[in-house]
């Protein structure tokens, strides 16, 4: 339970820190609701689903809320952060909205995922096949769908970033 409820909290503490930030930021929101679809079902919506089903037959050890805010405090600040220092740059390198907005999907998906990795260590067989294929649907689908997702192909500079 331990597990799941770490990437809610991720999450949530995300979507909180990043809307004030832009309430008070000259840049605009990166992302569009299309685009929280992707990056959710794949790093939040099915794992916690299935790590919640996972047979726990631990002790809970400590305080549950302090467990779980402690092991989803790095995940949120390093995709907080992501968004908040690639807003500038992107506005240096005068990148699009569209530009930006693939970035900053790729950024929050990629650190999404290396949060459910964290989550799943140590690796028994249906954590190692969930985080394996939550990675993969995540890539193929931004390669297969992404129209659908408002996400454009990548350039030199944009990779640069």
């Amino acid at each position: 339970l331990q597990r799941s409820a770490s990437l809610f909290l991720v999450k949530a503490f995300f979507s909180a820190i990043i809307a004030v930030y832009f309430i008070f930021s000259t840049h605009s929101y990166p992302f569009q609701p299309i685009q929280f679809t992707l990056i959710n079902t794949f790093t939040i919506g099915i794992p916690s689903f299935i790590l919640a089903l996972e047979p726990n037959k631990e002790r809970m050890k400590g305080k549950f809320i302090v467990n779980i805010v402690k092991k989803s405090l790095p995940g949120m600040l390093t995709m907080v952060l992501n968004i908040v220092l690639l807003m500038p740059i992107c506005s240096f390198m005068r990148f699009s909205p569209e530009q930006i907005s693939t970035i900053a999907v790729i950024l929050t998906g990629f650190t999404g995922l290396i949060n459910l990795l964290r989550v799943c260590l140590p690796f028994n067989l249906l954590r190692a096949a969930l985080f394996y294929s939550m990675a993969g649907g995540f890539v193929a689908s931004m390669v297969c769908f992404s129209e659908f997702f408002s996400l454009i192909p990548l350039t030199l500079p944009m990779l640069m970033v």
